[in-house]
């Protein structure tokens, strides 16, 4: 929060036209970007963004990201997904959990908090989850992770315990990260469609500082579609179909992409 705080001044003292800015995983005191609006500074957020403070955002569903890695775990035939979570003041955490629950309320299972893992986002962290998953009485068979570095700390926790993936143990996460490909199993994942966030979050901003002393309306989040990215580590041999429930498309005061 004090290098974000830093970063801002900064820009504040080189008189920037504009900033785009991702909330840092630590930051839960955000009254440095609530100041920036005030002084009517032009600010778009992109990726992490706070609802609350009412500030443009470039962001990917979270919730539908979630509510699919979910889906296609349980559709590939695996009955015990559990989830790997991260901080919940963070937004992104807390709607793909949202979307995890979603996913298994549709298909008709259980949620149990026991194999919800709430950690750090990091890879120690997530061998940790290994070690906990396998210690349950009845372990999980598969774990969505809220990101790829999640997914990445589980693959090797998982490995180092002899766990065969994807027959024994599905895995996918959330980010589709340049790695991802390149390990074994290739990991399947979310893509957010990073550098479309970024084109989109530019294009806010412009748009900003061009109306910034005018009436004009500005759109005031864009909402990117989650795709899916399936690899070797999600793909169970043998899928058993499963009946979901239809759910309602969610409606959102956005621009949808």
């Amino acid at each position: 929060t004090l290098l974000e705080k830093n970063a801002i001044d900064t820009f504040l003292g080189a008189r920037v036209d504009g900033i785009m800015a991702s909330i840092a995983l630590e930051s839960k005191d955000l009254t440095h970007f609530a100041e920036l609006r005030k002084k009517n500074v032009p600010l778009v957020f992109f990726d992490r963004a706070d609802d609350e403070l009412k500030i443009p955002s470039v962001e990917v569903d979270d919730f539908k990201g979630g509510y699919l890695a979910t889906k296609h775990l349980i559709e590939m035939g695996y009955k015990r997904v559990a989830h790997i979570s991260g901080p919940q003041h963070l937004k992104i955490c807390s709607e793909r959990l949202r979307g995890y629950k979603a996913a298994l309320n549709d298909s008709g299972i259980k949620i149990k908090p026991a194999y919800i893992f709430q950690g750090e986002l990091a890879l120690e962290t997530c061998r940790q989850a290994a070690d906990y998953f396998l210690n349950l009485p009845v372990p999980p068979d598969a774990v969505f992770a809220v990101e790829d570095f999640s997914a990445l700390g589980l693959i090797k926790g998982l490995k180092k315990n002899g766990i065969n993936i994807p027959q024994d143990f599905g895995v996918i996460g959330f980010a589709n990260e340049n790695f991802d490909e390149h390990i074994t199993p290739a990991l399947s994942s979310v893509e957010q469609q990073t550098v479309k966030m970024g084109e989109e979050a530019f294009k806010l901003l412009l748009q900003l500082i061009k109306t910034q002393n005018t009436e004009t309306i500005v759109i005031d989040k864009v909402v990117l579609e989650p795709v899916l990215c399936i690899r070797e580590s999600s793909k169970k041999p043998q899928p058993v179909p499963v009946k979901f429930n239809k759910r309602k498309t969610n409606i959102y005061g956005t621009f949808h992409l």
